[in-house]
């Protein structure tokens, strides 16, 4: 099961909640082998990102993957979300090579270190999930506030049949797991998420 909580700055994303849901669950997230060629690696998504506080200010960002997770890593990740703590879960993904970057002009970017892709079933829609370990400044890291406590990034996109679509971005999340209910929780710090419009698909 899968639920979200919404204390002061929680928000949840229903479609990221569906992902994450299928592969602890054991969902049919697809293989290398049964991706579909537009989405084989190498490739490029280009989006302008939007925070909902001031959709006036849209932001040029570029996702490239280089690969897509092994089923060993999702196993490996998901399990973990199962049975361990949220640290268990922040340092697996860590363990795991980076395989695709987040970045936007002027920014350092962020490594992706999951990535997954899902069809929607006689559509030709794709579900992508992303997840980093969020990049932290000195002063975080060294004063510990209460932002610490939320190590994840969380990326969400849908895209259509030509390869053009919109997602979110939770960019500071936690993720927790009811041992008594088996219910993964996921918060996000920041009071919306943002939002990824104009979405698209490219070859590298």
């Amino acid at each position: 099961m899968l639920r979200s909580t919404r204390p002061m700055h929680a928000l949840w994303l229903p479609t990221l909640a569906l992902a994450v849901a299928g592969f602890t669950a054991g969902g049919a997230a697809q293989s290398a082998s049964s991706t579909p060629a537009s989405l084989q690696p190498p490739i490029r998504l280009t989006a302008l990102a939007v925070r909902t506080v001031d959709a006036s200010v849209a932001t040029p960002v570029t996702i490239t993957l280089d690969r897509w997770s092994t089923d060993a890593e999702v196993d490996s990740w998901t399990n973990n979300m199962r049975e361990a703590t949220p640290k268990k879960m922040i340092d697996t993904l860590r363990s795991f090579p980076s395989i695709g970057r987040l970045g936007s002009t002027g920014s350092v970017g962020v490594d992706l270190r999951f990535a997954r892709a899902e069809g929607v079933q006689n559509s030709g829609r794709q579900h992508i999930t992303l997840a980093a370990d969020r990049a932290m400044s000195f002063w975080e890291t060294s004063t510990s506030p209460r932002s610490t406590e939320y190590p994840f990034m969380l990326i969400d996109i849908q895209l259509d049949a030509k390869g053009e679509g919109n997602g979110k971005v939770i960019a500071a999340a936690k993720l927790m797991m009811d041992q008594v209910s088996k219910t993964l929780i996921v918060e996000n710090y920041e009071d919306q998420p943002v939002l990824l419009q104009t979405v698209k698909l490219t070859k590298r």
